[in-house]
């Protein structure tokens, strides 16, 4: 999944259970448009959005509702190794949706500036795993709509180390302009001993 690109920002929403509230504030053209503004030398968003059969139907009811407001001609193909694709161009930023990739995890560190991520703890120990070697800026977005899974708890735990920022779908847009704007500059790495703590925690936590 390595290209020319200058730059990249990272959507991931996890392999097993799929985030359309996240997908849909994604691949919409006024977000997409803000990301070309403001973020110059972002030209690819790179999107898992899960592998459920469902999630196919979520993307071309997504797809057909932007199209309604932009006119963009979508290439759609059944890969191998990524599942259903879904490619479309708008204000020169190239747009590729992915169903999951195995290897997308190896991916974080390659010209990626900014990741918005389901609150998996793997999901998240990988991204800030990545941070060390480049200036990954991570955004946990919570899925309201799933009972008892402690994602709330998840990310405070993250985001009370200054790793990370924890969000509800309606903020997503305004942490994205935030970081932008600097305010965030002082995002750190995750402590290996720290993390591991951390990491325990909420293994705890969901098993409890």
């Amino acid at each position: 999944m390595t290209g020319n690109w200058k730059e990249q920002m990272l959507v991931t929403t996890g392999a097993t259970v799929s985030f359309p509230l996240l997908i849909e504030k994604i691949i919409d053209f006024k977000f997409i448009e803000m990301i070309s503004q403001k973020y110059k030398n972002i030209d690819r968003i790179l999107v898992q959005y899960g592998k459920p059969e469902t999630s196919v139907h979520m993307m071309h009811q997504i797809l057909d509702d932007l199209q309604k407001v932009k006119k963009v001609k979508v290439k759609e193909y059944d890969d191998e190794k990524y599942g259903i694709v879904f490619e479309f161009k708008i204000n020169e930023i190239l747009i590729k949706c992915v169903q999951y990739d195995n290897l997308l995890n190896e991916q974080y560190s390659k010209k990626c500036s900014i990741v918005i991520s389901h609150a998996g703890t793997g999901t998240i120990m990988d991204v800030l795993r990545s941070k060390s070697d480049n200036n990954i800026r991570l955004i946990v977005v919570v899925n309201e709509q799933l009972a008892d899974n402690h994602q709330k708890e998840i990310g405070d735990a993250f985001e009370s180390l200054g790793v990370l920022e924890c969000c509800t779908v309606n903020e997503v847009f305004d942490k994205v302009v935030s970081n932008v704007a600097g305010e965030n500059s002082e995002s750190k790495s995750l402590p290996a001993s720290r993390g591991a703590v951390v990491y325990n925690i909420v293994s705890e936590m969901i098993m409890s």
